[in-house]
C-alpha cells in the first residue's frame, strides 16, 4: 500500500514537470460546483492543467480538487476529491496554431482519491475516477511574451464543465461547475 501511494505521489509531481518541459500554456480554473448522487451538495472546484506544446491539443491535469458539502438523508455530508489525469482540447486539432479559437471545447479524465464523511461507518477514503468535458471562452487575444506581433487567446476567461465521478465502494455522482479560468501564455522560444 505504501509503495502505491508513494508512486502515485511521485507521478503527481512528475506529470506537470514533464508536461511543462514542452508546454506553451497552463490553465488555472476555480469555480462553484454542485452535485447529485442521492444528496444535495454544493462547494467549489479548482484545477491546474499544463499544456504540451508538441501536442497542443493535449493537457496534463496536475491537480483537480473539489470540496462539496450539504445534506443526504437528513445527515451532514462532506466530500473531498483529488485527481490527476489528462485533457484533450477538441478545438485545438485545427492546424496551423495561428487558428487559435476563443471558444475551446474539451474532454477529460482522471483518477485519484475521494474522502467522504457522512457520519456513518462507510465514511473514509476510497479510489475515485472521473470522465467529463467542458467549454472555455476567452474574450480577446493577448500578446505572446517574447514574440513580435503575435497574440493568442489567454488571460481571464470563463469555464463550465460536467464530470461523472465514480468511487470504489460508494455511489458515484455528477459534478457540475462554472467559474473563472486564467490561461498563462509562456515565453516564446527563440
Amino acid at each position: 500500500m505504501r509503495v502505491r501511494v508513494t508512486s502515485l505521489f511521485l507521478a503527481v509531481l512528475l506529470i506537470p514537470a514533464l508536461a511543462f518541459a514542452d508546454a506553451h500554456k497552463a490553465d488555472y480554473y476555480g469555480g462553484g460546483s454542485g452535485g447529485t448522487g442521492g444528496s444535495k451538495i454544493g462547494g467549489f472546484v479548482q484545477s491546474l492543467v499544463f499544456g504540451v506544446e508538441r501536442c497542443r491539443w493535449l493537457g496534463a491535469t496536475a491537480a483537480d480538487a473539489s470540496v462539496q458539502f450539504g445534506g443526504e438523508n437528513g445527515k451532514d455530508l462532506t466530500q473531498f476529491t483529488y485527481q490527476f489525469g489528462a485533457r484533450v482540447t477538441l478545438t485545438s486539432f485545427k492546424a496551423p496554431p495561428s487558428n487559435d479559437t476563443k471558444v475551446k471545447a474539451f474532454v477529460q479524465g482522471g483518477g485519484g482519491w475521494a474522502y467522504t464523511n457522512d457520519g456513518t461507518d462507510k465514511s473514509g477514503t476510497n479510489g475515485a475516477g472521473s470522465l467529463g468535458g467542458g467549454i472555455q471562452w476567452f474574450a480577446h487575444k493577448v500578446p505572446v511574451p517574447g514574440a513580435t506581433n503575435k497574440s493568442a487567446y489567454g488571460g481571464i476567461g470563463v469555464q463550465a464543465q460536467l464530470d461523472y465521478i465514480w468511487r470504489s465502494e460508494r455511489q458515484g455522482y455528477w459534478r457540475a461547475s462554472a467559474g473563472v479560468v486564467y490561461r498563462f501564455l509562456h515565453q516564446e522560444k527563440r
